[in-house]
Parts: C-alpha cells; structure tokens; sequence
C-alpha cells in the first residue's frame, strides 16, 4: 500500500481526476496480490445498491429546478427586506441566501454559482470591492454542506453505516452557529469600512409583502427538514417530495418551467450526481484495501502509543484535514480519511458518531477556502474576474471565524448531539 502512495501523488499532481487516481492504485495493488481486479466493478456495483445514494440526484435536481424557477430573485428581495436596513446589509444577504440555499441544494458549488452570479455583480455595483465580493459569497456557501439536506453527508452515512436523518438533524446548529458568525463578522467590516445600507429602516409591511411573494419558497426547506425530523419520511424520501414540490410550484403555481430548462436542470444534476456516484462507487474497493491492511486498526494503536491527552489529539487531527482541504476536493477526502478516522471516536472522546463525522466534515469542509485546489474559489474568481489568491486573502477573517466555529464543534458535543437527540 504505501509503495502505491507516490504513484497516487504523481497521478494526481497531473491533474488524473482523483476517482481515475484511486481506481489505478486499486486495481495495482489487486495485481500485486494476485486479487482478481473484476472484484473493483463487484464492488462499485454492490455500492451503489444503495437506498441513500438516490437522494442525491433527487435534492440536486430540485435545486436546478427551483432555481431555474425564479427562485434566487425572490428570496434575494425577501432577504432584502428582512436584513437590508443593516449597515453593509448586501453582505448581509449573502450570507442569509446562503442559509436558506443550503435547505434546498446541500453542495458549497451550488451555492456560489447561484448565488454568486447574481449578488457578487449586485455587491460590486454598490461599491464594494469585488474581492469582498466573492469572498463573502465563498465564506457563506461552507454553509451549504453542513445544514441539511447536504450532499456530503449523504456519503458520510453510507461510510460509516449511520443514520443520515441524524445526521442532517446534527448539522443544523453547526450551520446556523457558522452564518451567525459570519454575519456578525461582516457587519463589523461593514462598520469599519462604512459601507451602505440596502433599505433605511425595517418595515414589516414591506416584509410581509416580500414574504408573500417568497413564501412557497420558503417553505421548501421546511418541508425537507421538517418532514424528515417528523418521520413523514426518509431523506430519500424527503428527496422525491422536494423535486415533486419543485417540479409543482415552478410548473403550476409560477407557469415559468418549460421543457428547455427541465432539460437543462436534468442535465446538470446528471453531470453532478454521477460524479459523486462514481467517486463513492470507487471508494467501496479503497475501503476494501484499508480494511484488508487494517490501517484503522494500526492508526488507533499508533496514536494510543502517544499518550497524547484527547483535545492535542483533536488539534492535530483538525490541522491535518484543514491541510487536506487545502490540497484536495472536500468530498474526496471525506471518501478517504472518514473510514480512517471512525476508529479513533474512543480516543477523541466523541463517542457518538455524530460527533465525529461533523468534526471531519466542518474540517474538511473549509477547504473551499484554501487555495491552491479551492473549488469555490475558482468559481468565484471566474464570477467576479478577480485574481483567486486575492479573493483568497480576502476571505482569511471569514476563515478564522469559521475555524473559531469549528472548534466550538469539536469541543462542545451538544451542538451536533442535542437536536439527534430528539428523534
């Protein structure tokens, strides 16, 4: 196994796509042993035999839907209405579209392409820098895979033989901790930096207005988490109902879906979901190979030989994913570090699997802010035109806000264990 490591490093310093590197890796390593290689394609088969697995697809495509659907327009105004009158409120809204997003979509990519074409140019127009622009978009789209429904923690539940309905009830507080700080920070930056309010004052008649236009909108995500948190229905199930009521509300209620942008939705969930597919069908014989060379098992040994007190183990761990992130795709390396790390709850002392997996994911998470292979970075980079190590820079106080979150959610349990809780 660790002779395949450089093989694994050059492939991927040549820009082989990681699902390509791992399949390479495994199949030489079956060679090696004389294992034959059709045991990858059994195994990808059996792995997506998976009941979860379809709500991938299913919560994508009622993003595309809903956003073909007019929906970004809407709940920007409504968000206007409820956060404008704030110094700096624009930024504001940013990031309160990014929580609301993160109920419909699940993926930090999602977010920014959506949100981001329309208010990173609105933000620009009001005379904020365009780095701060994209920076505030990026920072607030860590948001959309840590509140439900998220994509990555779909996959997590499936590794580690979990229940994603408490997973997704988990990651609520955290999300909401994350935009509450990033609110918080980017009012003192509008503070300092003097920059204008959207609407002079509140008015709840204005609200009103704009919620009555936004409301069917707004009730999507309650209708996800909701549901699912009630037992109505499962999160594959929650899945189909968000794709019926989008399929409904954009079609009947608005008239604006036509065939073209259904095809267009489809086709973009098709391009996405099969790359999430194909790399957690493709982790199913990696995982073969650790648990054949009992990695976990010799990694929960080599740390007890420390003797290292569990919150200096937490810290290192952190700084480890936090690096990861910075070199590879956040759901990538959750597909590899997550089954590594599982063994080490006892150590860590997060007994509950909750817990730990939201730790590992809010690491690795914040790797969409790190150059060189932050993914969101580039995308607002090509929003907004601004050079990516500039946004980069720009996002540094966000990122050490975000990290400041992510140690409450390392050290304080209650925040991914109360509301699971309750199910």
């Amino acid at each position: 196994m660790l002779n395949l490591i450089p093989l694994f490093l050059l492939l991927a310093v040549f820009g082989v796509p990681l699902a390509y590197s791992i399949g390479i890796m495994v199949w030489i390593y079956f060679l090696q042993l004389d294992i034959p290689p059709i045991i990858i394609v059994i195994r990808m088969a059996a792995q997506q035999i998976s009941y979860p697995l379809v709500a991938i697809p299913l919560f994508i495509c009622a993003a595309n839907i809903m956003a073909k659907g007019g929906m970004t327009d809407r709940l920007i105004d409504w968000c206007v209405a409820a956060l404008g009158w704030i110094r700096g409120g624009i930024a504001q809204v940013n990031i309160l579209m990014s929580i609301i997003f993160a109920g419909i979509s699940g993926a930090a990519l999602a977010d920014v392409a959506s949100i981001g074409q329309w208010l990173i140019p609105a933000m620009e127009k009001r005379g904020y820098k365009a780095e701060y622009a994209a920076a505030v978009t990026v920072a607030s789209s860590t948001v959309s895979p840590i509140i439900p429904p998220s994509i990555s923690l779909i996959v997590a539940g499936i590794i580690a033989e979990t229940s994603i309905v408490e997973l997704f009830m988990a990651g609520i507080l955290p999300g909401l901790l994350m935009g509450l700080f990033l609110m918080i920070l980017a009012y003192f930056i509008a503070v300092k930096k003097k920059h204008p309010k959207e609407i002079q004052s509140f008015s709840i008649k204005y609200f009103l207005e704009k919620t009555k236009v936004a409301i069917l909108d707004l009730v999507l995500p309650i209708l996800i988490i909701g549901g699912i948190r009630f037992g109505w229905y499962t999160a594959t199930e929650g899945a189909a109902v968000a794709l019926a009521y989008a399929l409904f509300i954009t079609g009947l209620i608005y008239k604006v879906l036509t065939w073209g942008k259904i095809v267009d939705a489809v086709a973009s969930t098709v391009k996405l979901s099969s790359a999430v597919i194909f790399m957690v069908s493709m982790s199913a014989s990696l995982s073969y190979i650790i648990t054949l060379e009992r990695i976990p098992e010799k990694m929960v040994a080599f740390i007890s030989s420390l003797g290292a007190p569990y919150w200096a183990l937490i810290l290192i761990i952190m700084g480890v994913l936090l690096t990861v992130g910075m070199v590879m795709d956040g759901l990538s390396a959750l597909i590899i570090f997550l089954p590594v790390i599982l063994p080490l709850a006892t150590l860590l002392h997060m007994p509950n699997l909750n817990h730990l997996i939201h730790f590992v994911h809010l690491s690795l998470v914040l790797g969409v802010l790190t150059p060189p292979v932050g993914v969101c970075l580039f995308l607002a980079s090509g929003i907004s035109g601004v050079d990516i190590l500039r946004i980069a820079k720009a996002t540094l106080p966000f990122l050490i806000v975000l990290i400041f979150a992510l140690l409450l959610v390392a050290f304080i349990p209650g925040l991914t264990t109360w509301l699971p809780s309750f199910i």
